[in-house]
């Protein structure tokens, strides 16, 4: 190889390493990982909510819960009177209903005027 050539071809490899350098230091960086113990911190935390999280999603299929949370948010059924509430159901003003029981599944309509 002639001595032109070779100066050619180490000048092209230089420009590609200074092209390839000025690229690495616009690329975006990985984001700093958490360390072991934030990581166990959030799991133990997890840990500590999930059951709490499973008991309020159960308590969503109770007919009950979905009867106060209606009426918590002024809802009322067809033979009821709304009621102004400022902070909350008020066991005087609120409506009287007989309690239902037993939960909903998935999909189920339950006719509540009846009740």
């Amino acid at each position: 190889m002639s001595s032109t050539r070779l100066a050619t071809a180490v000048g092209l490899l230089i420009v590609l390493a200074i092209i390839v350098g000025l690229y690495m230091q616009q690329a975006p960086r990985p984001a700093p990982s958490r360390s072991r113990t934030e990581q166990l911190a959030a799991t133990q935390r997890q840990a500590r909510e999930n059951p709490q999280l499973e008991q309020q999603e159960s308590s969503l299929h109770n007919l009950t819960t979905i009867l106060d949370e209606a009426c918590a948010l002024g809802m009322v059924l067809p033979d009821e009177t709304a009621c102004p509430r400022a902070t909350g159901p008020s066991p005087a003003l609120a409506p009287k209903r007989a309690e239902p029981t037993g939960t909903l599944n998935a999909g189920q309509v339950v006719n509540i005027s009846a009740r």
